[in-house]
């Protein structure tokens, strides 16, 4: 008969590209910070502690801000549009109006 692992092993164990691995870790642990202290108790999981919260939350914040650079008009984004722009017959999407 087959045993399901218990579920705090399985939210540990992510399959994703090792590349991808430290990212999605630092947002597994943020998604962790923001339980209550009964979720954290039925997933057996401590509550991190002050450091690492800043930390997280830091880290976070610093992605937020390249993805927000990389979306902007300026950014990333804004540059693919212009290629495609410039190759004749393709007319590109233009970017949603800012919230």
């Amino acid at each position: 008969m087959f045993t399901p692992p218990p579920i705090s092993s399985a939210l540990n164990d992510w399959a994703c590209d090792p590349l991808d691995r430290p990212l999605v870790s630092l947002i597994v642990r943020a998604a962790f910070q923001m339980l209550h202290d009964w979720a954290l108790h039925m997933l057996e999981r401590p509550r991190s502690c002050a450091l690492e919260q800043a930390a997280v939350r830091t880290a976070l914040q610093g992605m937020g801000a390249s993805l927000a650079w990389a979306f902007a008009d300026t950014g990333v984004a804004a540059r693919a549009r212009q290629r495609m722009r410039a190759v004749q017959g393709v007319t590109a999407a233009e970017p949603s109006p800012s919230t």
